[in-house]
C-alpha cells in the first residue's frame, strides 16, 4: 500500500468518492484521480437503510437526515470537504475500496486523517 498527498477538486457530484489531483506541496498534478470516501461517509451503503436503530435518508449529496426513536436530525460532514483541501489517500487496498465509477473500480481511499464525520447540521 502506498499513501499519496492529494488536493480535492470536486466535492459535490458523487456520493461515494471525490475527484482529486496529486499534490506535492508545490505542484498539483494535471490528471483527475478518483478517491473513495471513507465507508461511513458514503451515501450508497446507507441511504434509506437502518443502522444501529436509526434510519438514514440522504436529502442531497452533502446532507442526510437521521431518525432515531421518532427524533430527527439533519446532518452534514464536519469538517466539510472543500475545494483544494489536502487529503491523504491510500492506493493498493487489498480487496479494493468497494466503490465504482462508470463501472470501473475506484482504487484510492481517503484515509480520513482529518477525522471527518456526520454531525448535526448547525446551519
Amino acid at each position: 500500500m502506498s499513501i499519496h498527498r492529494m488536493r480535492v477538486k470536486n466535492t459535490s457530484d458523487f456520493p461515494d468518492h471525490l475527484v482529486c489531483r496529486t499534490w506535492d506541496g508545490t505542484t498539483e498534478g494535471d490528471t483527475d484521480v478518483l478517491v473513495a470516501k471513507p465507508y461511513l461517509l458514503r451515501r450508497t451503503p446507507f441511504d434509506g437503510q437502518e443502522r444501529g436503530g436509526a434510519t438514514i435518508v440522504f436529502t442531497s449529496m452533502k446532507t442526510r437526515t437521521l431518525t432515531l426513536d421518532g427524533d430527527t436530525e439533519d446532518q452534514v460532514v464536519i469538517p466539510p470537504y472543500l475545494l483544494n483541501d489536502e487529503i491523504n489517500a491510500a492506493l493498493g487496498i487489498v480487496d479494493g475500496t468497494g466503490v465504482e465509477h462508470l463501472g470501473e473500480p475506484v482504487r484510492y481511499l481517503d484515509l480520513n486523517v482529518d477525522g471527518r464525520e456526520w454531525m448535526k447540521d448547525a446551519g
